[in-house]
Parts: C-alpha cells; sequence; structure tokens
C-alpha cells in the first residue's frame, strides 16, 4: 500500500511509477494522480486606468493562474449578468494563466457599482470585485423656495429660503445663484452670495417678487449645472372700486 497524507498541487500532481517484484515477470505501471484545486489568487487590470467619466469605455481583465480543473468565467454588473466577454481564454494545465475580459461603456449609474467576476472549476469559487468611480457633471437639486423655518407658503415682508444640493462627482466646488424673470437662464442676474452657499435668503419678499425664478448654478471639475425654481408670494385680496 502507497498512501500520500495533505497532498498538495504543486508536489504531489504527477506520474507514479507502480514496480510490483513478486515472481517473474514483475509488474510494472504508471499512476497518474490528477489533484483538483479550487480557483484562487485572482488578479485584475483596467484598461485606461481611472479616472473614468460617463460615456468612457473600460477593458476590466481578471487573470487566474492556480486552478485545476479548468474554470468558467462570469461577469457581473450590479445585479445584471454581462452577456459575453470580448476575449477569454482557460487553461488546461493549472501553472498557465486563465483570463476572461469585458470591455463596457460607463454611464452615471455605474458610480460606485460592483463589476464581479467569479471563476468556478466544480471544485470551489473564488470572486473578485471592481469598484469604480464614475465622474459626471453636477445636476443640481432645488427645492421649493418657503417661508423661513416653516414649511408655510411665503407671506408678503417674509424671508423665504431656497435651498440647493448638487448631484455630482467629484462634488460641486462652487455653488452661485441667480434670478430672472423668464426660464432662459441665459437672462438670469447673479446674486451675490456668500462663496459655496448652498441656501438662498430672499428677505421682505414682495408681490412683485411672485414669479421669480432662482436659479441654483453648480460646478466641479467636470462641468457646470443649473436648475430653477420659482418664488410664489401669498398676499390678501384687494378690492378696488373703478370711479364712476
Amino acid at each position: 500500500t502507497f498512501s500520500l497524507t495533505h497532498v498538495n498541487y504543486t508536489v504531489d500532481q504527477g506520474t507514479y511509477n507502480l514496480l510490483i517484484e513478486y515472481g517473474a515477470p514483475d509488474v510494472d505501471a504508471d499512476i497518474d494522480l490528477d489533484v483538483q484545486v479550487k480557483p484562487f489568487n485572482i488578479t485584475d487590470h483596467l484598461d485606461p486606468s481611472p479616472p473614468y467619466q460617463v460615456k468612457d469605455r473600460v477593458r476590466l481583465t481578471c487573470k487566474l493562474r492556480n486552478a485545476n480543473p479548468g474554470v468558467t468565467f462570469r461577469w457581473t454588473r450590479g445585479a445584471t449578468e454581462v452577456r459575453e466577454p470580448v476575449e477569454e481564454y482557460v487553461a488546461e494545465s493549472y501553472h498557465n494563466e486563465s483570463y476572461s475580459i469585458i470591455e463596457e461603456e460607463l454611464y452615471k449609474g455605474d458610480n460606485g457599482k460592483l463589476f464581479i467576476c467569479t471563476a468556478d472549476n466544480g471544485v470551489g469559487t473564488t470572486t473578485h470585485s471592481f469598484a469604480l468611480s464614475v465622474q459626471y457633471a453636477p445636476k443640481p437639486l432645488v427645492s421649493p423656495c418657503l417661508q423661513q423655518d416653516m414649511n408655510y407658503p411665503n407671506l408678503e415682508s417674509a424671508t423665504a429660503r431656497c435651498s440647493c444640493s448638487a448631484d455630482a462627482n467629484p462634488s460641486a466646488h462652487e455653488i452661485k445663484w441667480y434670478e430672472s424673470t423668464t426660464k432662459d437662464f441665459s437672462t438670469a442676474i447673479r446674486i451675490d452670495t456668500e462663496h459655496n452657499q448652498s441656501t438662498l435668503a430672499v428677505h421682505d419678499v414682495r408681490r412683485d417678487t411672485e414669479h421669480k425664478y432662482y436659479w441654483c448654478q453648480a460646478t466641479n471639475v467636470i462641468a457646470t449645472g443649473q436648475n430653477k425654481c420659482m418664488l410664489d408670494v401669498h398676499y390678501a385680496p384687494e378690492i378696488s372700486i373703478p370711479d364712476e
């Protein structure tokens, strides 16, 4: 009886010669020992290297050297399976490298989303995750202009507050406020506020302030975006009697 304990692929894999010396002739035979190993030691490569912006295309490579038998690769983009790799090779030998490559166009929704490469050979499974940062221009989100400290419509003589938050990556480094009497930003006039202040206070609002548009403009290293809200002023009815 010949036995091996704590079998190791790199040491014990191979062909063993069995020689039985019993009578004549001797028995001479070869025995192949196939040691199966689950995949491990995945490495990755990104081309091009980050940073990335919306509409960029990136190639993600998943490499694997240690597995027996050969692996099957599977890619997911968030919860969605990527149908076909652009290139793939599965090695038959433990010491040769297997790899799978996908090429994807990036969108805003891919920011922070995981691209996952899974390698499975029936003996075991291993995964590797790519978390990509996708840069995009600011999209300002402007809340309705309401009376200060209250969720009430604006009354004459009150102070109204308009708030702006910018959905952007990287974060907006500058926020400016403008006002106009039309929906066309090109007619807007800059309002003097403190640098990068996301809340605009409009003091002592009057009925003639009604229907003005207040624009929030947010800027990051990618681009600039604008959005607007309208100031609605409530006031008591007035009765006028025309002269006879």
